[in-house]
């Protein structure tokens, strides 16, 4: 599935029809830029996103173990402080 036919099957799912929005998100992965995911119990795990589909978010990680998270057990997730 080409990257931007994902992107508007996420935005759909959360309700969110903006193109801007949908840019962002693609600017964000090519340029690996670093992220803040918040899980719905609190815990904050740092990294960048590599891809994303329907149900799941890839986050790689340096220095630990990449991840591959649900959606559902994500709160929000924001751009990382630099460092």
């Amino acid at each position: 599935m080409a990257p931007t036919k994902a992107m508007a099957i996420i935005g759909e799912m959360l309700g969110i029809k903006s193109g801007n929005w949908l840019l962002s998100r693609r600017k964000q992965m090519q340029s690996k830029m670093p992220m803040v995911v918040v899980l719905t119990d609190g815990e904050q795990l740092e990294g960048v996103v590599e891809w994303y589909d329907r149900c799941c978010i890839k986050l790689n990680r340096a220095g630990a173990p990449n991840l591959l998270l649900y959606k559902h057990c994500i709160k929000y997730l924001y751009k990382a402080e630099p460092e």
